[in-house]
């Protein structure tokens, strides 16, 4: 009994200071891509080219941008990018290779801040829906906060 106790502890031992990049549990938990990005361009048929780019930084967190592109059927062509959020953390759910949802947020409300939950999802159809939830707590010069909005529907992931 003291053998076997002893070959348990030693081997705990050898687990704790095993190498974690040659690990499959740590490679795959900790390798998300540098970039997300999702588009869908209706221009052919009066819509617009939307995108969302979610762009790693230096700091290992996430930037997203929200950029629509209009037909400019009748009306001047114009591009505008709108910044979603920054130092965001992804988090994303499969089911093999098939991104089922991607998570990103940051919640910076604990120092007057807000929270930021961008939020995309996969229908039925293999297209991905994008929804933005902003909340803030209540404080003096203002009221709580918590809206959810859907940005884009229909976008398709590019790899």
């Amino acid at each position: 009994m003291k053998n076997f106790a002893m070959f348990a502890l030693a081997a705990g031992l050898v687990a704790c200071g095993q190498n974690t990049e040659n690990s499959d549990v740590s490679s795959r938990a900790g390798r998300l891509p540098s970039v997300y990005s999702f588009s869908v361009d209706r221009r052919p048929v009066d819509g617009n080219f939307e995108a969302i780019k979610i762009k790693k930084d230096e700091f290992g967190t996430y930037t997203a941008n929200y950029r629509v592109i209009t037909a400019g059927f009748g009306a001047p062509v114009s591009d505008t990018t709108e910044e979603l959020g920054t130092g965001l953390t992804c988090v994303e759910s499969k089911k093999g290779r098939i991104l089922f949802a991607l998570k990103c947020s940051v919640d910076m409300r604990p120092a007057d801040g807000e929270l930021i939950e961008l939020t995309l999802t996969r229908d039925s159809e293999g297209f991905y829906d994008a929804t933005l939830r902003k909340a803030t707590y209540a404080t003096l010069q203002g009221p709580a906060t918590d809206v959810t909005s859907e940005i884009a529907l229909g976008l398709s992931y590019k790899r």
